[in-house]
C-alpha cells in the first residue's frame, strides 16, 4: 500500500498540532503552576519524593552556637498516569479547510488536557487543611480575575 499516508509522511502536521497543544496548556491551566514537577527516571512510571518536616529558624545571638537540628524525611511514591485525545485529520479536510486545521486541532487539545489537568488537581484539594484551602482559593480568584482582566 504505498498511496497511505504514514507518521512519516505527516510529521510536519504532528509537529503542528503538538506545539499548539502544548501552548495552549501553558497558557490555560493555573493549577499546574502550584506543583512541582518530578522527572521519573530509569524508565519506570513512579517516583519517590521526600517530605521533609517543617523546620524553624530562630535569631542567633554573636558567638552563641546553634543546636543541630535532624531531619528525617518520610517519603510518598507519585504513580504517572497518562491523558489523551485522538482525532483522525484526513487529507480532504486538511486541503479543504479555509483555516489552519492542524492548529485548531492542537488548540482544542491543548484546552481538553489542560481541563483535564486542572480538574485532577483540584480533585487533591480534599487533602487539604481548611486555612490552607481558602488560601489557595483567595490565590486562584485572584489569578482568575487577573487573566479575565488581559
Amino acid at each position: 500500500m504505498a498511496d497511505e499516508s504514514t507518521s512519516s509522511t505527516l510529521s510536519e502536521l504532528y509537529t503542528e498540532i503538538v506545539a499548539e497543544a502544548q501552548f495552549v496548556i501553558q497558557e490555560k491551566s493555573i493549577m499546574r503552576n502550584l506543583v512541582k514537577n518530578y522527572t521519573i527516571a530509569g524508565g519506570g512510571k513512579s517516583v519517590e519524593v521526600p517530605i521533609y518536616a517543617a523546620v524553624a529558624a530562630g535569631a542567633v545571638n554573636e558567638a552563641a552556637d546553634l543546636a543541630n537540628t535532624a531531619i528525617n524525611p518520610t517519603s510518598v511514591t507519585i504513580t504517572a498516569s497518562e491523558v489523551g485525545v485522538m482525532t483522525t485529520l484526513t487529507d480532504l479536510a486538511r486541503n479543504s479547510a479555509p483555516r489552519n486545521v492542524a492548529a485548531d486541532i492542537g488548540r482544542l487539545f491543548g484546552e481538553a488536557i489542560a481541563k483535564k489537568m486542572e480538574q485532577d488537581l483540584l480533585a487533591l484539594f480534599d487533602g487539604f487543611s481548611t486555612l490552607l484551602e481558602l488560601i489557595v482559593r483567595y490565590y486562584l480568584r485572584q489569578l482568575y480575575s487577573m487573566r479575565l482582566q488581559l
